[in-house]
C-alpha cells in the first residue's frame, strides 16, 4: 500500500511541479521516492538536488551576467566610438593649426626672417659693392646635407637650424670666406662644420690610409677645443671623418699619434698647435678650410702671435676663412683684414665692441689692492 502511494503521488506532483513549485513536504516525498528507485539514501538525493539547483542558478546568474557584459560593452564601444571621433577631431584640428601655424612661418620672407632673428649681413673687401647674399635655410630640408647629417639632428631632437646657423650655411657651402658676430652659445658649432664636412665629402672620396687634415679649428681653450671635437665626433664619424683635439696640459704623444695615422679635422689651441709646428709634427699644407672660433678670446689671451704664424703655415690659394666672434674689436677687424678674402659678415644681435653680453650679470667691487683676496673669497662664499 506504501509503495503504490509512493509511486502514484510522483505524476500527480511532478504536473503540479509543471505549473509551481513543490511545497517543502512534496519535495521530500519526491525525494524519498527517489532515494527507493536508485537505491541510495533520501540524504543523498536531496544534496544532489540542491547542488543542481545551485549550478543552474550559477548558470542562470552567468547567462545574466554575460547579456549584462554584452549590453555595456554594446555602450561602451558606442561610446569610443564617439569619443574617438571627437578626439581624432580634436587631433586633426591641433595638427591643422601647426601646420597653419608652421606654414605661417614658412612663409616668411628672407628679410622678415633675419628682423624676426636679428640677423644683418654685410659685405668687405673689393667686392662689397658687387656681393649678393644667399637666403637662409630656415628649415633642415633646406640644406644639401647628406641623409645622415639630417637624421642626427632628428634624432637629436633639433626643430630647425639655429638663426646663425640657418644664414651661415649657405654663405658657407658657396666657399666664401665668413665672419660671424655672435654671442657664444649660438649653435656656430654646427655652422661651421657641417658646410666643411658636406664640401669635403662633394669634393673627393675618403683616402683609406695616412691622410694630411684639410679642417683646421683654433680655439682659445682646452674645455672649448674638447667641445668642438664631441660635435666634430658625432656629426664627422659616420662620414668617415676622423678628428683629432690638440691642447696643452696633456701629453703630446697620443696626439702625434693621431695625427701620423691621419685625420681630416684638426681642432686645436695656438699654442699647443704652434709647438707641433715647429717640432714638424703638424702638417698643413692640405688645409683648405679654418675656422678661428672665439677669435676675440684668442686675442685677449695674448694668442695673436701663435695664430698669425699657424696661418702661415697654410697655402692660401684654395683656403677658406671662417672668423666667429662674440665682439669685433679693431683688434679682430684687423685679423679679418689681413686673413679673409672678401668675406661677408653676419651679425646677430647688436655689435659693438664695447657692448657686453646681456645674459650676464657683472658686477665691479671697488677695494684696494690688500683687500682683494678678501673680498674675492666673500664673492665666492656668497655664490
Amino acid at each position: 500500500m506504501t509503495d503504490a502511494r509512493l509511486h502514484s503521488r510522483p505524476s500527480t506532483t511532478k504536473t503540479t511541479s509543471a505549473s509551481s513549485s513543490p511545497t517543502k513536504a512534496e519535495q521530500k516525498l519526491l525525494d524519498q521516492a527517489e532515494a527507493a528507485r536508485r537505491g541510495v539514501t533520501y540524504k543523498e538525493v536531496k544534496q544532489e538536488r540542491k547542488k543542481k539547483k545551485r549550478e543552474a542558478e550559477t548558470l542562470d546568474n552567468d547567462d545574466d551576467h554575460r547579456k549584462e557584459v554584452k549590453r555595456l560593452r554594446t555602450y561602451s564601444n558606442a561610446d569610443d566610438a564617439a569619443t574617438g571621433d571627437s578626439q581624432q577631431k580634436r587631433r586633426t584640428r591641433s595638427v591643422d593649426a601647426a601646420e597653419e601655424k608652421e606654414a605661417g612661418k614658412s612663409v616668411l620672407s628672407t628679410e622678415e626672417w633675419r628682423k624676426e632673428h636679428m640677423i644683418s649681413i654685410q659685405g668687405h673687401g673689393s667686392e662689397r659693392a658687387t656681393q649678393t647674399f644667399p637666403d637662409p635655410f630656415m628649415e633642415f630640408k633646406d640644406a644639401p646635407f647628406q641623409e645622415r647629417i639630417q637624421q642626427a639632428f632628428a634624432q637629436a631632437g633639433f626643430a630647425r637650424p639655429t638663426s646663425i646657423q640657418g644664414q651661415a650655411w649657405p654663405i658657407a657651402l658657396q666657399n666664401k670666406d665668413m665672419i660671424c658676430v655672435a654671442k657664444t652659445g649660438s649653435g656656430k658649432t654646427c655652422g661651421f662644420l657641417l658646410p666643411v664636412f658636406h664640401q669635403h665629402l662633394v669634393k673627393q672620396t675618403r683616402i683609406q690610409g695616412f691622410t694630411k687634415p684639410i679642417l683646421l679649428v683654433l680655439a682659445p681653450t682646452r674645455e672649448l677645443s674638447v667641445q668642438i671635437l664631441e660635435e666634430a665626433q658625432k656629426f664627422g664619424r659616420p662620414l668617415g671623418i676622423r678628428s683629432v683635439c690638440c691642447y696643452g696640459g696633456a701629453s703630446k704623444h697620443p696626439q702625434i699619434a693621431a695625427l701620423q695615422r691621419g685625420v681630416e679635422c684638426v681642432i686645436a689651441t695656438p699654442g699647443r698647435l704652434n709647438d707641433l709646428i715647429e717640432m714638424r709634427k703638424a702638417d698643413l699644407s692640405k688645409v683648405q678650410y679654418l675656422v678661428l672660433d672665439e677669435a676675440d678670446r684668442m686675442l685677449d689671451m695674448g694668442f695673436e702671435p701663435q695664430i698669425r704664424s699657424i696661418i702661415l703655415n697654410i697655402p692660401p690659394e684654395n683656403r677658406q676663412t671662417l672668423l666667429f666672434s662674440a665682439t669685433w674689436p679693431k683688434e679682430i677687424q684687423a685679423l679679418a683684414h689681413d686673413f679673409l678674402k672678401n668675406p661677408i659678415q653676419i651679425n646677430v644681435g647688436e655689435v659693438n665692441a664695447l657692448v657686453a653680453n646681456k645674459d650676464i650679470q657683472q658686477t665691479i667691487v671697488m677695494c684696494s689692492e690688500s683687500e682683494k683676496l678678501d673680498k674675492l673669497e666673500q664673492i665666492l662664499r656668497d655664490l
